[in-house]
């Protein structure tokens, strides 16, 4: 009897043992489970992204009003996105122009950046000024902006420069320019140039027609046309000891009396700045009496004639509201080129208006609108 109840004992202290075991094992795996539940959720959390919505670059290829339009239509688009962005830091990283022309700040990044900041941080209630940021980025190749929204805890994009800062170069505007507008062969001519910021340069100057009277190399030039046949004189200057990236040649044209002269010539401007030019034509044109002025309009490519009508309209309404002898400007409709724009002529009597210059046949330009007449309501 002995010897069975001690088969049983050790058969269930057995039995205890492999059920402990069991238990101990099933425990381990409910904690592996548990960790490998934890870490697939874990994996499935990303990690909150900068995410880049635009770059704007390379516009100095552009004139001032398409470069303006260019940056306001980005920023535009950015802050329509912006809108949706709520809780996402709006950040902006501007490159300098490894080489940089002149003090002008109409076309660099850091302007550009500070428009998009003033524009995103006017929102109301989406997008405070301290979710505004703008980082200076270095040096590139050309001016650049980058747009990024960042979202809160995230990690924000770093800078990519490709120079270095002391690589940068900054040049100054050349400018060439003829003394007066109104010239004959009787009188010698004076061109003279000028550098911003100035400096002490060199200056060599040639002409396409006359002689070069006394010394050349100083920052003015006088020229005897006495013997020059042409209808125009060039003059070329360029500027030494500027570095050897920057521009250092500019041109000036004086052209004599019985010769067609452009006064200015402008495209895409707001409709204040087409009404001054056309102030200050005013006053050239009563500093000269004897000549005739014209306006030369050029239609669109995309816009065809309802621009240039438009802008005809604008024109003779200044007229009329300066009260200006409307017969002292003529206003032509010169055709199409790729933007409108606008040009200026002073004419001396007996001397026929220069030809108008399109660049876009009217067959490739977008037709006008049709204005329907409205419909009378029926009683």
């Amino acid at each position: 009897m002995e010897d069975d109840k001690e088969v049983y004992d050790r058969a269930h202290i057995h039995k205890m043992d492999l059920n402990f075991i069991q238990l101990k094992l099933m425990n381990k795996f409910l904690l592996l489970l548990i960790l490998l539940g934890a870490s697939f959720h874990i994996m499935g959390q990303t990690t909150p992204k900068a995410i880049k919505f635009d770059e704007l670059s390379s516009l100095e290829k552009y004139s001032y009003e398409e470069s303006n339009r260019i940056v306001k239509e980005r920023i535009d688009r950015f802050v329509g996105t912006a809108i949706k962005q709520r809780g996402k830091i709006a950040y902006f990283i501007h490159y300098r122009a490894r080489v940089r022309e002149g003090q002008s700040f109409w076309n660099r990044s850091s302007e550009w950046a500070t428009q998009a900041k003033y524009a995103v941080a006017a929102i109301d209630r989406v997008l405070e000024s301290e979710n505004v940021l703008v980082i200076d980025g270095g040096v590139r190749n050309a001016e650049s902006l980058e747009f990024w929204f960042v979202p809160k805890n995230a990690e924000p994009p770093r800078p990519t420069p490709t120079f270095d800062r002391s690589e940068a170069i900054d040049c100054p505007s050349i400018y060439a320019y003829q003394d007066g507008i109104q010239f004959d062969r009787k009188n010698p001519i004076y061109f003279k140039a000028s550098s911003y910021p100035t400096g002490a340069y060199a200056y060599k100057w040639t002409v396409t027609d006359g002689k070069i009277i006394g010394e050349n190399g100083i920052s003015f030039l006088r020229a005897d046309v006495s013997d020059v046949k042409a209808d125009r004189v060039t003059a070329f200057v360029e500027i030494e000891g500027l570095p050897l990236p920057c521009k250092n040649t500019a041109f000036a044209i004086a052209e004599f009396s019985n010769t067609p002269r452009l006064i200015d010539e402008f495209g895409r401007v707001a409709n204040g700045d087409i009404k001054a030019r056309l102030d200050a034509f005013f006053v050239t044109l009563q500093n000269h009496p004897e000549k005739q002025g014209y306006a030369y309009i050029y239609g669109g490519r995309d816009m065809g004639s309802r621009d240039s009508q438009a802008r005809r309209q604008l024109l003779s309404n200044q007229i009329l509201f300066r009260r200006f002898d409307a017969s002292r400007i003529k206003i032509i409709d010169a055709g199409y080129r790729e933007e409108i724009s606008t040009e200026y002529w002073l004419v001396p009597s007996g001397v026929d208006a220069p030809k108008p210059t399109p660049t876009v046949d009217k067959y490739f330009v977008a037709p006008a609108r049709r204005v329907l007449p409205a419909r009378k309501r029926s009683n």
